[in-house]
């Protein structure tokens, strides 16, 4: 695509700790200085928080400058995610693209479980070809997220499925590559005779003469259980016959054994192996298209969108040349915030953008390009930062002062990554920061410091728990100066940062600080598995349905105390329901709101349920009264997000449903978790690739030992080599996978020395993403070394503790960074920089300290307050004061006749539209009779005829020509106002309007008789005396009179007798 209209583009390289925000809130500010209307700001960021801290910040620098209607203006500028603008510009212009304006976007969460469903179907109708080979090639329980991993990144990179099988095409031209040459006249039944003789033929020689080794022995269990396989008609999986390959006995047994060996090295060359490949390959990108065509369809027919659409939709829209001439009106100015976080459909998106508008400005910094797993692709985005200067004749701005972390910490940052720039395959200039606006504080200790723990990994968590014990314990030791502050003061613990590769990790670590009694807040598993949360969902499932007798019991263990033999076990099984009713203080508030479930959304009864019913106020005395009701709330967060889907299903929402989607939740691949506690005395431990954007004093870097690993046999895009071209970034791109056969360990490791990875070590699709892999570890690494201010702590965990560090090295292999000896203080930078640091050697604790809980003390729960509706229906009320009893009965003529069986609710309905519509005598007779007729089949009424319905409207008219002469009659009059803190609103029947005054006439079609009237007066009475006071407030006038016409019996009765 031609990049000849590109407006000019101007890129900010912003590393860590330099102002990026502050940056993008002073273009926008002297670009609306310059004459740029604040309508036509167009700004994207990677969060919603960001978006919002951005637009505010500005507004307030505006506001300042006294720009005040720019400032109000700004409110409405186009600012948010891309996903965000991607909808507001598909809403605007939904016409052209020919959809709602309201359409329906879906959640992320929503979209996949969206999509979960339309695949299942079809992976259950293509299982039972595909798991046979599966089970073989050990993918039995893996193919199915394999092919949805292939529809997602071939969704992200606007592949669609008609593509999919020339993937299928261009992978198995890869993979097919990589295998074994096959031995002409080698069938697979030869291969598979040969390794059952082999089998048969080597049992019956072992063990060797005297070989009685526990190795041996072992070997010997798998030859006889693949020789049962075997025998019994199955066929190994070729992970079978790998381990058969490399089969390892006692010394003496070792000649024995060989047949086998090499009966099994066969399988590389095997045909079946060649064959699953290929139609598991197949069958896998098969499944990936269907289940994208289902899903699409799924969305099309219940109007739905989700990201993806959004992106693709609004790429469409900025390509046309009408939405084009509009929008170049509308949008003078582009700024694009984290551009290094780009997925190539939205650096297309930035890129039409940048036709359309006067100027852009993209800010963001490669260093931190860190979300390849999410579909981004750093490296393209590399190439279109440096190539779009030249394009459209932008500048490049550099900040270079870091306003975050202490000028020791700058150099050091500064030291190893510049010496890293051919890793991460950026120049120096781009990486060095060469200012500072802090200074190093006078007297303070070094900015660096190494925790060298012995031991394994679970003995390091614990020795990282001890010495931050030990900072905790000594906390002026460490001062530091927190973000907005100016003065150092003593370190505390939310001032602390945990940073690990994995949230399991994260847990772990979380474990062993608790163990020294220190409070963390991370992410935990298994949200709905904690106390509190049972006992809350124990008492929505009682509150569903009073007979569930185990939800009772299971709130009655929960909030027994006594520490004895528990009642609630001896009442479960024997007692009455009484009983056990007893032993739950809050089951009289679930019962009463039992009976008002029909009237409650399930967020509303979960509400009731944590504060009128008092689980809430229970859970606080088990102590950590914080986390528990953050806890509380995820599952309130839950049941909103229930009803959303509901929602978008066009389902109802109810409790008992949202008792099911919970189940569903918790035994899903992503089950909700807890979130990480705001306790302001708790460690804050997360990921690495979460805590980029934040900052603490004190980050303590763990994980150091880890490893990346190129894994080439998973899904991937391939541009097969070609040059990537930023201004069509997704051309050319397609999705490649290439299935593992030959299973994995108990650790999830791929089996090794197959010959099939050592050939694809030599492959260049391997090559390429190692070198991807190992860029993007140095990005990930920088990133948790930036988030520091005062202090960044190496904890130095496991058997190779530095393995991530070293990553970062020259061409002989020789690391950037070197921790220092036993006798050493410091960290060496290349073989001539030191930096002074704390070195200190921990030991795993000797005792353990748990946490000891505040004493917390719930309120009582409060007696459900009863509030009146706001809004309430005349009909409806019920005023003791104003409840006549008394009436005068005037009689109109004789009971209308009624035949057979009636619906008397039809009847009224059709008495009450004729009354309102018929203006009585004077109309024309066959007019009157006609609507009468229709009015009555309408409603299915033969019961009574068109004549005696006429009869009915003639009495009434007849009654108030006689009784208030030349008077207006207004039929079905609107009346709305207030009594007190409610709002009545209804209709008036009949309201006869004379110079006198008003008189208000309603009519019922109660057939009964009279000695039935004085009851039915009593509840008419309060509603027309609602009517005569909202009438008299409204008009003034006095009310002349209040009337029952009841047509049926032939009778008005005045109430005001």
């Amino acid at each position: 695509m031609s990049n000849n209209n590109l407006s000019a583009v101007d890129v900010v390289l912003a590393s860590a700790g330099t102002g990026k925000t502050t940056r993008l809130v002073k273009l926008i500010k002297e670009a609306l200085q310059d004459g740029l209307q604040p309508h036509q700001v167009l700004a994207t960021t990677f969060t919603n928080a960001a978006a919002e801290e951005l637009r505010e910040r500005t507004r307030s620098q505006l506001i300042a400058s006294l720009m005040l209607s720019e400032a109000t203006g700004l409110l409405g500028a186009r600012m948010g995610t891309v996903h965000s603008v991607c909808g507001g510009l598909i809403s605007e212009f939904s016409l052209e693209a020919g959809r709602s304006p309201n359409a329906e976007v879906l959640a992320e969460e929503t979209a996949l479980r969206v999509f979960s469903i339309a695949a299942d179907a079809v992976i259950a109708r293509l299982a039972p070809a595909v798991n046979p080979i599966a089970r073989r090639a050990g993918l039995l329980d893996s193919w199915s997220a394999q092919a949805r991993r292939i529809a997602e990144l071939a969704r992200q990179n606007g592949i669609d499925a008609t593509q999919l099988a020339d993937c299928a095409d261009r992978s198995w031209a890869g993979l097919s590559g990589l295998l074994e040459q096959q031995v002409a006249g080698e069938t697979s039944e030869l291969l598979d005779q040969a390794l059952q003789s082999s089998i048969d033929n080597v049992l019956k020689q072992l063990p060797g003469p005297g070989d009685e080794t526990a190795k041996t022995a072992q070997g010997m269990d798998v030859l006889r259980e693949a020789a049962l396989r075997l025998a019994r008609g199955y066929d190994l999986s070729w992970q079978d016959w790998v381990r058969l390959s490399k089969l390892d006995v006692g010394a003496r047994s070792k000649q024995i054994v060989q047949p086998v060996i090499i009966a099994a090295r066969a399988h590389g060359r095997h045909p079946r192996l060649h064959a699953d490949l290929e139609a598991l390959l197949r069958g896998i990108f098969r499944c990936a298209s269907d289940a994208l065509v289902s899903y699409q369809q799924v969305k099309k027919s219940q109007g739905w969108l989700d990201f993806t659409d959004q992106e693709q939709e609004a790429l469409t829209l900025l390509r046309r040349p009408d939405v084009v001439r509009v929008l170049k009106e509308r949008i003078g100015r582009v700024y694009i915030d984290e551009f290094q976080d780009t997925s190539p459909i939205q650096l297309a998106i930035f890129t039409e953008l940048a036709r359309i508008a006067q100027r852009s400005t993209w800010v963001g910094d490669p260093k931190q390009a860190i979300y390849g797993f999410r579909g981004t692709d750093p490296e393209l985005m590399v190439i279109a930062s440096q190539d779009v200067l030249k394009a459209g004749g932008g500048e490049l701005t550099v900040l270079d002062k870091s306003f975050r972390s202490r000028p020791s910490l700058v150099d050091f940052i500064n030291e190893v990554f510049v010496r890293a720039a051919g890793i991460l395959g950026l120049p120096p200039e781009e990486i060095k920061i060469a200012n500072k606006d802090r200074v190093e504080p006078a007297n303070a200790p070094p900015s660096l410091a190494v925790w060298r723990v012995p031991g394994n990994k679970d003995e390091g968590w614990l020795g990282l728990a001890a010495a931050l014990k030990r900072v905790l314990d000594a906390p002026d030791d460490w001062p530091v100066v927190p973000k907005g502050e100016q003065d150092a003061r003593a370190i505390r613990p939310a001032d602390i940062a945990i940073l690990c590769g994995t949230n399991a990790n994260a847990r772990k670590i979380a474990d062993a600080l608790a163990s020294q009694g220190i409070k963390a807040s991370v992410g935990r598993s298994d949200l709905l598995g904690t106390l509190e949360c049972r006992l809350l969902i124990a008492a929505m499932r009682w509150t569903a349905d009073a007979n569930d007798r185990l939800a009772l019991v299971e709130m009655a263990h929960l909030l027994d105390t006594s520490g004895q033999q528990p009642a609630w076990f001896a009442e479960g099984l024997n007692g009455e329901q009484a009983s056990l009713e007893a032993l739950v203080p809050f089951s009289s508030h679930l019962r009463a709101l039992r009976d008002n479930i029909l009237h409650l959304t399930p967020r509303e009864i979960v509400d009731a349920i944590l504060g009128d019913a008092g689980v809430a106020s229970a859970v606080y005395r088990w102590g950590h009264p914080l986390s528990r009701t953050e806890n509380l709330e995820a599952v309130r967060a839950l049941a909103v997000n229930y009803e959303d889907t509901c929602r978008q299903r066009r389902s109802p929402a109810t409790l008992t449903g949202l008792l099911v989607w919970l189940d569903e939740q918790a035994e899903s691949d992503r089950p909700p978790e807890q979130p990480a506690s705001n306790d302001v005395d708790a460690i804050q431990i997360l990921t690495y690739h979460r805590a980029k954007g934040l900052e603490w004093p004190m980050v303590v870097l763990a994980d150091l030992d880890r490893q990346s690993v190129p894994d080439v046999f998973e899904p991937a895009v391939s541009t097969s080599g070609q040059a990537m071209d930023w201004t069509d970034p997704l051309a050319g791109r397609w999705v490649r996978y290439w299935p593992w056969p030959y299973g994995a360990n108990q650790f999830r490791q791929k089996t090794k020395d197959t010959g099939l990875d050592t050939r694809a070590q030599r492959a260049p699709e391997w090559k390429d993403l190692n070198r991807r892999t190992f860029r993007e570890s140095a990005r990930l690494l920088y990133v948790g070394m930036t988030r520091a201010r005062d202090y960044m702590v190496f904890a130095l965990t496991g058997k190779r503790p530095t393995n991530w560090l070293n990553m970062l090295a020259d061409d002989e292999g020789v690391p950037f960074i070197g921790m220092p000896g036993s006798t050493d203080s410091d960290i060496l930078v290349g073989t001539d920089k030191r930096y002074s640091a704390r070195v200190e050697e921990i030991a795993p604790p000797a005792e353990l300290h748990a946490i000891q809980p505040p004493d917390a003390y719930g309120p009582e729960a409060a007696a459900r307050a009863t509030h009146p509706p706001f809004r309430i229906l005349p009909s409806k009320i019920v005023h003791a004061e104003s409840n006549a009893t008394t009436y005068r009965k005037i009689d109109v003529g004789g009971r209308l006749a009624l035949s057979g069986n009636v619906d008397m609710g039809s009847l009224g309905a059709a008495i009450h539209q004729f009354l309102a519509a018929d203006v009585g005598p004077t109309d024309a007779a066959d007019k009157r009779s006609q609507m009468a007729g229709e009015v009555l089949a309408r409603w299915g009424i033969t019961a009574l005829g068109a004549d005696e319905l006429i009869l009915a409207s003639n009495r009434l008219h007849d009654h108030i020509t006689k009784q208030w002469p030349g008077a207006d009659i207004l039929r079905e009059v609107p009346v709305m106002g207030r009594q007190g803190l409610q709002r009545v609103s209804g209709r008036i029947d009949f309201l006869v309007n004379s110079d006198d005054g008003i008189a208000i006439i309603d009519h019922k079609s109660f057939p009964g008789t009279e000695k039935d009237w004085p009851a039915r007066v009593q509840n008419y009475s309060s509603q027309l005396a609602a009517y005569a006071d909202l009438t008299r407030r409204a008009t003034g006038k006095s009310i002349l009179g209040l009337y029952v016409y009841l047509p049926i019996a032939g009778t008005i009765l005045d109430l005001r007798d």
